[in-house]
């Protein structure tokens, strides 16, 4: 999994993640997130696009939760888009977007951080 910052302006970053999401692409002690920019990226508002991941499995999920679970601590918010139809499928099996917010594109990502 490779994650990569594309804007950050206004408390609003813009966050492309590319490939396997899994645990065993990252270390269990550092949360990719923040390693990324640091810790004080979970006080902001995070659009993460999933348009060019391909695959997601156990411990991805787990780590959204995580994830999202710092967004809350840190007073930010977690906002998924541009979910690949099979991810979709493997988030609506868990139910995940009952917990994470997901939008269709990026536009809509964007109106809910403003909104």
């Amino acid at each position: 999994m490779k994650l990569q910052v594309t804007s950050d302006a206004d408390g609003i970053a813009h966050v492309t993640c590319e490939g396997t999401i899994a645990q065993e692409r990252f270390s269990r002690d550092a949360d990719p997130m923040a390693t990324l920019t640091g810790p004080s990226i979970f006080a902001k508002k995070v659009l993460l696009n999933l348009e060019k991941a391909v695959y997601i499995d156990s411990s991805g999920i787990s780590w959204l939760l995580i994830c999202h679970k710092h967004f809350v601590q840190g007073g930010g918010r977690l906002i998924l888009h541009s979910v690949p139809p099979l991810i979709v499928k493997v988030l609506q099996i868990v139910q995940l977007q009952k917990i994470v917010s997901i939008a269709a594109d990026e536009a809509a990502a964007l109106q809910l951080a403003r909104g």
